[in-house]
């Protein structure tokens, strides 16, 4: 884990050399800290009076006094102070805290009053760029605050770690640093994906401050346990478990504080990491005192969540749902290519109160969304082959995808293509003058004293809870108005009834009216025959005749032996009796008893060729090559196929009658 703020932290000083603030003495090697960019006397740390000396760090130190609050007391020098720091300091205990100190209120970690502790809350107290600082990161800890501690709070750890994410990153997700860190939490790849995060082409969960805090907190968890120190945990944070184990195992001692004084045992940032975290905490915890009293905290992130299909830009989403794009980009900075993932449904979060004005706008339906096309990488598949598959060309690909020259393409990886001129994305509505089916129970009420009757169509994602919240109504209203368990589950083209406020716009909210739909009673013989007639097909009762059975019956109209059964709830073992009436469902202009041309097959609702090939015991070239189809055809209902032909059933039968003579 290393630091994020380095980019904020740079501009802040941008006056100051780097090196001059962190330059080693002699014999050491020079390091170059994004840790502690923001302590601006590290040099300075064992010789309190050099800073005045030195001319590159002394003017970065001057006092503000404070009549109304006490100065900050510096530990006088020790021995060790003067020789440059070729020993470092002994850290100060718990009992030579000063005096001042009992007037704070403590964070809860274990607060060592270590010497650099000190130079730091001297630093956020009374240097103008450590307070410039402090008072940003305080000011941005409101937007992250609650998910933070809501977190920690479940995995049962300090609510101060909180001030980790602080020094880290300063509640950015867009922070990243030199060591390829990224996001609130700065995680690199490989400790992300460890913890269950997910980093690929598309999607960067070290972004998403949820999940990524949901990540640190178990990794922090992990950490405590393995060292049963905070200190030691921190310092793992930040240097890594395997460096402090090695320093552990190098000097026999598990004491952080006495580790940060051995020459070679843990690097110079961690050996200030620790100090800084409680620094940090202590000032976080007590505004009033350090003067940050005034600062306001950037208000909670909060938002709702929408189910979007496919690749779609987060500039197109918020065109659609009249949002400010970036603000869309920081909800979702997740989606680092700006754009969800394709050929998969993702959540895509809007501000709160969006949803509602999203779903309007798709009118109930996704007919807005992004059909598009992606294609799967296969084993020796490169940006050339693919490109020239589909006809496009290999710089637009590699645009399109964010791809570089030089990256390689993995087996599995999703490339997304450019959609076909006729296959952009259309507004589909409900045309005017056919309405929406809608098949409600007997016991369903028809009117609710003021109250507006309104109709919903269920899409992809949608609960009973949150359709409900977006009406305003109650899970256990909206599910006893159309019938329902209330603890059932939806499913996509669902409408459902609902009874609202008079003053709530249905057409804001994506509704349909009671003039935009045609009531019926469930399970009724009118409804059943409509909504055959919307698939194209009869509802139409057959009078058995002798020697019918139940596969003739179903395949003279096109049915399948389970449709037969399941429309008549017959089972498998049920005898047809001449005479007596069935259910069958036939193609739109089909008439009782009418059977379809013998070597020939009527496409009904959710055929396909392999399911048709398999049906009549033909391959699946065979059927496409009878009909003269292309491969993978996509098939119109009422299609009729040749699944049999007959100048090779005549060749067979002369070839049978010639081998038996």
């Amino acid at each position: 884990m290393s630091f994020g703020s380095a980019t904020f932290l740079e501009r802040l000083a941008g006056d100051v050399s780097l090196d001059q603030m962190l330059k080693r003495p002699v014999g050491h090697r020079r390091l170059l800290t994004l840790a502690t960019i923001s302590f601006l006397t590290i040099a300075t740390l064992a010789d309190p009076a050099g800073a005045s000396s030195n001319p590159n760090l002394g003017a970065h130190w001057p006092r503000l006094p404070d009549a109304s609050q006490p100065a900050i007391e510096s530990p006088p020098p020790t021995a060790a102070a003067n020789e440059n720091f070729e020993r470092v300091v002994t850290p100060l205990h718990l009992q030579d805290a000063p005096q001042w100190t009992t007037k704070l209120k403590l964070p809860d970690l274990p607060i060592t009053w270590d010497e650099r502790v000190l130079k730091y809350l001297d630093h956020y107290k009374n240097n103008p760029r450590g307070r410039r600082l402090m008072r940003y990161w305080l000011s941005q800890q409101g937007r992250h605050r609650a998910l933070i501690s809501r977190t920690l709070r479940r995995y049962g750890l300090p609510q101060a770690l909180t001030y980790v994410a602080m020094i880290e990153s300063g509640y950015s997700s867009d922070a990243k640093s030199r060591k390829r860190a990224v996001g609130v939490w700065q995680f690199v790849k490989s400790s992300a994906t460890a913890y269950g995060l997910t980093v690929d082409q598309w999607i960067d969960e070290r972004r998403d401050p949820e999940r990524a805090s949901e990540a640190a907190a178990r990794m922090l968890r992990d950490l405590y346990q393995q060292f049963g120190s905070w200190p030691l945990a921190l310092a793992a944070y930040n240097a890594g478990s395997g460096m402090v184990s090695a320093a552990m195992r190098k000097y026999n001692t598990n004491d952080y504080w006495q580790l940060c004084t051995y020459e070679a045992g843990l690097p110079w940032s961690t050996s200030l990491y620790v100090s800084k975290v409680f620094a940090v905490a202590i000032v976080g915890e007590n505004r009033d005192y350090f003067g940050f009293a005034d600062v306001v905290d950037v208000p909670e992130q909060r938002f709702e969540l929408v189910s979007v299909k496919g690749s779609m830009s987060l500039a197109k989403i918020a065109k659609i749902g009249g949002h400010d794009p970036t603000q869309l980009e920081r909800l979702n900075a997740h989606y680092w290519r700006q754009r969800t993932p394709p050929a998969i449904r993702s959540w895509v979060r809007l501000p709160t109160d969006g949803a509602a004005r999203y779903y309007a706008a798709l009118g109930g339906q996704a007919g807005l969304e992004q059909r598009e096309r992606s294609h799967e990488i296969r084993q020796g598949d490169t940006i050339a082959n693919v490109a020239q598959r589909y006809k496009i060309a290999p710089g637009l690909l590699r645009s399109l995808n964010h791809l570089r020259p030089t990256d390689l393409l993995e087996p599995g990886q999703r490339l997304l293509l450019p959609p076909k001129p006729a296959t952009v994305a259309r507004k589909a509505t409900v045309p005017r003058d056919k309405k929406l089916l809608v098949a409600l129970p007997d016991s369903a009420p028809s009117a609710i004293a003021n109250r507006q009757r309104v109709f919903y169509r269920v899409m992809r994602g949608d609960t009973l809870s949150e359709i409900a919240n977006r009406l305003g109504i109650s899970s256990a209203e909206i599910a006893s108005w159309n019938g329902l368990a209330d603890r059932g589950r939806l499913v996509p083209g669902m409408v459902l009834q609902a009874f609202i406020e008079n003053s709530r716009s249905p057409s804001q909210l994506g509704l349909f009216t009671l003039d935009q739909v045609q009531l019926m009673t469930t399970g009724s013989a009118a409804f059943l025959n409509q909504h055959e007639k919307s698939k194209n097909r009869r509802r139409l009762r057959y009078r058995v005749r002798k020697n019918d059975t139940i596969k003739r019956v179903a395949r003279r109209f096109g049915l399948t032996v389970g449709s037969f059964l399941r429309i008549n709830r017959f089972g498998h073992d049920h005898d047809l009796r001449p005479g007596a009436e069935v259910i069958v469902y036939a193609p739109g202009r089909a008439k009782a008893g009418q059977a379809i041309k013998p070597g020939y097959y009527r496409v009904q609702h959710g055929d396909n060729p392999t399911t048709i090939a398999k049906r009549f015991g033909i391959s699946i070239s065979e059927l496409l090559k009878l009909n003269r189809l292309a491969p993978d055809p996509v098939l119109q209902i009422n299609q009729l196929l040749k699944v049999r032909d007959k100048r090779v059933d005549k060749k067979r039968r002369k070839s049978s009658e010639l081998s038996r003579r």
